[in-house]
């Protein structure tokens, strides 16, 4: 019997590393590539020294294109309308560069909410709270994969348009068929006319492209994945407060402590929550701020590559529009499920019999109505609510 009790322990406890594993997956993927994943507390010194080394590696080749691109705009490219053009991608790779450096700052409170994420993996006892929270984690999967889907595929049809495009150019009086760079590069540092040369150029370019687009959607996976997290928990807190009044048995005692987990559990996803907002604050501010500038070009490059005839390139400027304008809306949709989910909290609370609660075990539901009352936003920079209105009147800009 003792045999049967540990193998039916060790399969719950596989199921719960699995479950895991997989909320955590997408995240992984995404942002283990350019060093920002936080490595285990257990993990060896190789892969502890890892981290830096992909940091300092795509960090060179950010800093790279970006001061190429810059001394190409001031020193070397005399057409405004090449330059007008230039600006979007170079903002873009600026704000990329600050997005990423903060996400390295916050790598220490990104683990911090990871670990709070696997403790309360491990704390799952019942298949409708398992079910629960692997219903939040998928729609945080397909958030993710959705944008990665976009951004990734809009950025990288660009660069493959742009960099197998031939191009007819004088060079010593003689006309002759190039393949140009998807963004602009400074010359005097490298001849991009060299076959050799134009191939490393061209691929330092794809791999910038992949950095930033990484920093960007990852940065809209992080919040994704803490915040329908937060709500998978919430949601819980409502199946154990409609248990609650049902399975009274009686014993005074057992309902206060059953009551007792529940105000301490809605304790600890609101300091989770807490932590969220402190992680993604400055990152949320930076993306609205951003998109928005960057919708203003894109919109102009649509209109005017629609109005020249190039419909392949008008396509791929729309699909990096919209997965920029996504990307908005994801920020402020899931700040406005997540104040949606805490009210609901309240609500449940209060629409339970708690009138036919023991004694005075009632008063620990009036805690949670009372706390839930108050409105929990995520807020950019601690200035712009994540909400939907954010949205629209961002939309309308």
């Amino acid at each position: 019997m003792a045999n049967l009790t540990d193998k039916i322990k060790i399969e719950s406890s596989s199921t719960i590393n699995m479950d895991l594993d997989y909320s955590l997956q997408v995240n992984r993927w995404l942002l283990k590539p350019i060093g920002i994943w936080p490595y285990p507390r257990a993990a060896s010194i190789a892969t502890k020294a890892l981290s830096p080394v992909l940091f300092f590696t795509c960090g060179s080749i950010l800093i790279f294109s970006i001061i190429s691109c810059i001394l190409n705009i001031l020193l070397e490219e005399e057409d405004s309308q090449v330059k007008l053009k230039t600006i979007a991608p170079l903002s873009y790779w600026l704000m990329s560069s600050v997005r990423y450096c903060t996400l390295l700052v916050r790598s220490n409170d990104i683990r911090r909410c990871v670990d709070h994420i696997e403790a309360d993996w491990k704390m799952v006892k019942k298949i409708d709270e398992r079910e629960t929270m692997l219903k939040s984690v998928k729609t945080g999967r397909f958030i993710v994969c959705f944008s990665a889907a976009f951004m990734h595929g809009g950025i990288f049809a660009f660069n493959i348009l742009k960099g197998l495009t031939p191009v007819i150019q004088i060079v010593d009086n003689a006309s002759i068929s190039l393949y140009q760079l998807p963004y602009p590069f400074y010359n005097k540092i490298w001849d991009t006319h060299s076959p050799l040369a134009h191939r490393v150029v061209l691929l330092i370019q794809f791999a910038v492209t992949f950095i930033v687009n990484s920093v960007s959607v990852g940065a809209v996976a992080i919040a994704a994945m803490f915040v329908m997290h937060a709500c998978g928990q919430l949601s819980i807190m409502r199946l154990w407060l409609e248990s609650l009044v049902k399975e009274i048995d009686g014993k005074h005692g057992s309902t206060e402590r059953r009551i007792g987990v529940i105000v301490e559990h809605h304790l600890r996803v609101l300091i989770f929550i807490t932590w969220i907002e402190k992680t993604l604050s400055f990152i949320c501010l930076l993306e609205i701020f951003g998109s928005v500038f960057n919708m203003c070009f894109l919109g102009y490059y649509c209109i005017k590559q629609f109005s020249e005839n190039e419909f392949g390139t008008t396509t791929i400027y729309a699909t990096i529009f919209i997965s920029v304008v996504y990307n908005i809306f994801i920020f402020c949709y899931i700040g406005d499920i997540l104040s949606e989910e805490c009210s609901l909290v309240g609500k449940r609370a209060y629409m339970i019999d708690w009138y036919d609660l023991p004694g005075k075990s009632a008063l620990g539901i009036a805690l949670i109505i009372l706390r839930s009352s108050r409105v929990t936003t995520l807020a950019a920079g601690k200035i712009i609510p994540l909400c939907m209105s954010t949205f629209s009147n961002v939309s309308n800009v």
